[in-house]
């Protein structure tokens, strides 16, 4: 719907209903008689009912500059029936899950713009991860919920600027991007001699950031060449026998390439790739990998149109 003569707003819904029933009977044999396993033997039935609601305010002048203001919106209404290893368990849940956003861009010219894109997800936790009753389906891997756990919260930023001469010969673009999440859901793993139990905890330390960069020069009608640069870090969560970690990865590479065109007898390109990857392991033992890669690429044209690619 317009507001006014540059901006316009739309409102969107849908709707979302599932059900699922999943009933797992085990039993063993003894000396010629059937036993019901209480242990592995489950009952989970679950349905849930999600409203999406999206709110969206644009704004385009000149398409000079633009800007995006969103809301989203998810109501949900939730259940869990669940029966095992002697236990009965209801559990329902009622919330709303978020996702605001905001995208802006402004044009210096024709060739030349910088956009900016920034959104946070604040997200429920699924039921699954909220009930009590292990699962013994898998004796040695056993899953437990977490009542008290809490949802995430993840914020993402990306900014890109792109500046180009007006004859389109050279141009240089760069972004950059960054995410964190606070009470972002792992798994506590307990080990033992005989198990392994797994159980979702809230933890923060988790991020990620990164950057590249691109730039283009035309040489001449024969002839350009281009060269990048690309970083990133990040750092994940572990927690084993109760023991949280936070695992840092850097990874960072370099590129060139010559490209060759309207040529009689041969188009195509020459690129050299550099990356380097460095992974710290749950032990504290750091890794480097680092690839180099040379690659040709082309198509040779010889008399009589035969052409060898």
């Amino acid at each position: 719907e317009p507001v006014t003569e540059y901006s316009t707003m739309t409102l969107s819904y849908n709707y979302t209903y599932n059900k699922n029933e999943n009933d797992i009977n085990v039993s063993t044999i003894l000396n010629g008689d059937r036993f019901t396993d209480s242990i592995q033997s489950r009952l989970n039935n679950n349905y849930s009912n999600e409203h999406g609601i999206s709110l969206s305010y644009y704004y385009n002048k000149e398409d000079k500059f633009r800007l995006s203001v969103q809301m989203e919106a998810q109501p949900f209404s939730r259940g869990i029936s669940l029966s095992g290893f002697s236990n009965n368990y209801n559990l329902k849940q009622n919330g709303v899950n978020y996702s605001p956003g905001l995208y802006t861009r402004y044009d210096f010219s024709k060739t030349s713009n910088i956009s900016l894109h920034y959104n946070v997800a604040l997200r429920g936790p699924e039921l699954s991860q909220l009930q009590v009753i292990p699962d013994y389906r898998d004796s040695l891997n056993i899953s437990l919920g977490n009542p008290n756990l809490t949802g995430e919260k993840r914020h993402n930023i990306y900014l890109y600027t792109m500046l180009a001469d007006k004859k389109g010969k050279s141009s240089f673009s760069i972004s950059t991007n960054a995410s964190f999440v606070r009470d972002k859901v792992v798994n506590d793993i307990t080990i033992t001699a005989s198990k392994r139990v797994s159980m979702p905890v809230n933890a923060n330390g988790y991020y990620s950031a990164g950057i590249s960069m691109n730039y283009n020069n035309k040489i001449s009608k024969y002839l350009s060449y281009s060269l990048a640069a690309s970083g990133n870090q990040s750092s994940n969560i572990t927690i084993t026998n109760g023991v949280q970690q936070l695992i840092p990865n850097t990874t960072w590479g370099l590129a060139a390439r010559l490209s060759f065109y309207n040529i009689d007898w041969y188009e195509g390109d020459i690129s050299y790739n550099i990356r380097n990857n460095r992974l710290t392991t749950i032990s504290g033992i750091t890794n480097d990998l680092q690839t180099h890669t040379v690659s040709v690429t082309g198509i040779f044209t010889l008399p009589l149109q035969f052409r060898i690619i």
